[in-house]
């Protein structure tokens, strides 16, 4: 009867912050250019949580007259932890949760872990143990990851044998997240790989390093390597635009027929929200090979060209025809063997 009662009133809590309109409190979350307004009532949140509580207190809370509301930053967290909650990395909730002093919240969080996502766990221990580490209340992670640790290291020598070492990620343009979303593409599939990425991203070519607009260069660094990814930071925005060749890049004038590229964008070098992913639609004009500044996608991606139209693509990328270049890279892809 107990159990029965606590789901009634956990169902009806959820439908009040769904549909009330008597919100008194609104958090600002996350930083420039991602933030997120959450609304909620003051009195759950300081029943749930010791942080609400002093904040939302008559000693720190300062309600608008105006509005009528009381207005909190929270900066150090990112506004997707709520969406991607028991989904992929709880170390960001872990953080969030933390500074927020939601100590049930944490335990869950932890125990969950610790019984049900061991995969999760290994492939991330050492981001677990930097987070348990930094913050006190999430005591029975860091036991638990300190435990793996010690087998970690027992089990090295062995390991050292048979895996391959897997060379970290270093982009200025892109994010881990980037990467994850492109390689799932690459496989047709629309979820990001968010721990296991079966591919290796291997940089070629930097732009500004490397000549933004130097084509015999390109060709030096990036022919004749096989599959790889081009990723482009238009000057003065956040949008990142590029594509991915899965056959090679090379010197000799003409097409090459592919099923498989595809252009992309995203709105913000930061994240991967609002993106758009445009397949061939025309495989015999999919890649344009060339020692010029024609070289690109078909003809509606010519990077040192500066131009981006819609011809051989399904969906246009850009909503401009023209566009500069504050730098790009070039990274090749290759399938890692274990995975």
């Amino acid at each position: 009867m107990a159990l029965d009662l606590e789901k009634i009133l956990l169902r009806d809590i959820s439908q009040l912050f769904q549909d009330a309109d008597d919100y008194n409190v609104q958090i600002h979350v996350g930083q420039e250019p991602n933030i997120r307004i959450f609304k909620a009532h003051s009195v759950i949140l300081r029943a749930r949580s010791s942080y609400f509580r002093a904040a939302l207190s008559v000693n720190w809370a300062r309600t608008d007259p105006n509005s009528a509301m009381i207005t909190l930053k929270k900066p150090n967290i990112s506004p997707i932890v709520f969406e991607i909650i028991l989904k992929i990395n709880y170390s960001l909730l872990l953080v969030a949760a933390d500074e927020l002093a939601l100590i049930d919240l944490i335990d869950h969080i932890q125990a969950h872990i610790i019984r049900n996502e061991q995969d999760l766990l290994r492939i991330n221990l050492i981001e677990f143990l930097q987070v348990s580490s930094r913050h006190d209340a999430c005591r029975l992670l860091k036991a638990h990851s300190d435990l793996k640790r010690w087998h970690f290291a027992q089990e090295a020598p062995y390991r050292a044998r048979i895996a391959p070492r897997i060379k970290p990620f270093v982009s200025s343009i892109i994010s881990p997240g980037h990467i994850g979303q492109l390689a799932a593409w690459i496989d047709n599939k629309q979820e990001p790989y968010l721990s296991r990425n079966p591919y290796e991203f291997k940089l070629l070519m930097l732009g500004s390093r490397d000549g933004l607009y130097n084509v015999r260069e390109f060709q030096r660094r990036c022919g004749k390597k096989g599959p790889t990814i081009i990723v482009i930071k238009i000057k003065n925005s956040n949008r990142i635009i590029g594509g991915y060749n899965p056959i090679e890049w090379c010197s000799s004038e003409g097409y090459l027929s592919s099923r498989d590229s595809f252009i992309f964008s995203f709105d913000n070098n930061k994240n991967t929200t609002n993106s758009i992913l445009s397949r061939v639609k025309n495989p015999d004009c999919a890649i344009f090979n060339s020692d010029s500044n024609y070289i690109g996608f078909g003809s509606d991606l010519e990077w040192f060209g500066g131009i981006c139209e819609q011809y051989n693509y399904q969906r246009k990328i850009l909503n401009q025809i023209d566009f500069t270049m504050e730098n790009y890279e070039v990274f090749q892809v290759k399938k890692r063997y274990n995975y």
